[in-house]
C-alpha cells in the first residue's frame, strides 16, 4: 500500500513539473523583395538569431540593404529589401570628338540630345546609337551627310523630265532635251556645274536656218557690184565699193550681218 502511495506521489510530482514549464514563444518573420513580392515567411523562436535570405538580382537595379537589421527576434516583423535604380553616363560628342553634353540617365530611361552647331555644306542626320532606353553607358557620335540639292529638268511647257539630287559643289548630269521641230537644242538655261542650290532647268533652242537669201550690192548708179547667196542667219561679205570722182565712200545703206 505504501508503495502505491509513493508511486502516485512521484507521478503527480512529475506531472506538476511538466505542467509548470514555460512554453517557448514563436514569431513570424516575412521577407519582402523587389516590387513588394514576398520572398519567404519563416517561424522564429524568441531571441533566435535571424538569418537573412539571398536576394534576387533585378535587372537595372542594385540591392542596397534590408530596411531592418535584426539580430534577435522579439516580435513579428516584416523586413523589406531596398533597391536603387542604376544610372549610366551618356556622352554626346561633336564631329571633332569633343564632349558637348554628359548626362546621368536612369536605367531604361531616355537621354536628351543636345543641339549641335551647323556645319557648312553638311547636314546633321542623326546619332550613331539609340538612347531611348538606356541600359549601359553610351558614347554617342553625330552622323552628317553632305547637303544635297534637287536639280529638276523640265521641257518648254514646264513638264518634269527628270530629277537629280546632287551633293553640294558637285555637278549635275545633263540629259537629252526633247526634240523640237525646226529648232536645235543649244543648252540648258542653268549652269549644271558646282551646284550650290536647288535648280529648275529649262532647254534653250535655236531655230534651224535653212533659207538662202540673195544679197545684191549696187553702186550709186544702180549698177550691180556683187551678188551673194547667204544662208539665213549668216553675214554677207563686204565687197569693195567702186571709186567715184569727187565722192568719198561712207558705207552701205543696210546692215547685211545676220541675214
Amino acid at each position: 500500500m505504501k508503495k502505491k502511495i509513493f508511486l502516485l506521489i512521484v507521478i503527480l510530482f512529475v506531472f506538476c513539473l511538466t505542467g509548470c514549464e514555460e512554453k517557448e514563444i514563436e514569431y513570424e518573420v516575412k521577407f519582402i523583395g523587389f516590387n513588394n513580392q514576398l520572398i519567404e515567411t519563416i517561424k522564429v523562436l524568441e531571441n533566435q538569431i535571424l538569418e537573412y535570405p539571398e536576394v534576387e538580382e533585378i535587372e537595372g537595379y542594385n540591392f542596397i540593404k534590408w530596411d531592418k537589421e535584426i539580430k534577435n527576434v522579439t516580435e513579428n516583423v516584416v523586413i523589406t529589401a531596398v533597391y536603387e535604380i542604376k544610372t549610366f553616363i551618356v556622352k554626346f560628342r561633336d564631329n571633332a570628338g569633343n564632349v558637348v553634353k554628359e548626362e546621368a540617365v536612369n536605367y531604361n530611361a531616355a537621354a536628351t540630345a543636345p543641339t549641335l552647331p551647323e556645319i557648312e555644306t553638311f547636314e546633321f542626320t542623326g546619332w550613331d546609337k539609340s538612347f531611348e532606353h538606356v541600359k549601359n553607358g553610351l558614347d554617342i557620335l553625330p552622323i552628317y551627310s553632305k547637303i544635297k540639292f534637287m536639280v529638276s529638268f523640265h521641257d518648254e511647257l514646264g513638264d518634269l523630265l527628270e530629277e537629280q539630287f546632287v551633293e553640294y559643289g558637285e555637278d549635275a548630269t545633263s540629259i537629252s532635251a526633247p526634240n523640237k521641230e525646226g529648232y536645235k537644242f543649244v543648252r540648258w538655261d542653268e549652269d549644271l556645274t558646282n551646284v550650290t542650290k536647288d535648280l529648275f532647268v529649262y532647254p534653250i533652242y535655236e531655230k534651224i536656218r535653212n533659207e538662202i537669201y540673195e544679197v545684191r550690192f549696187i553702186d550709186m548708179y544702180n549698177n550691180v557690184i556683187d551678188i551673194q547667196n547667204i544662208k539665213e542667219g549668216e553675214s554677207a561679205n563686204n565687197p569693195i565699193a567702186p571709186e567715184v570722182s569727187y565722192h568719198v565712200f561712207k558705207g552701205w545703206d543696210q546692215d547685211f550681218s545676220n541675214v
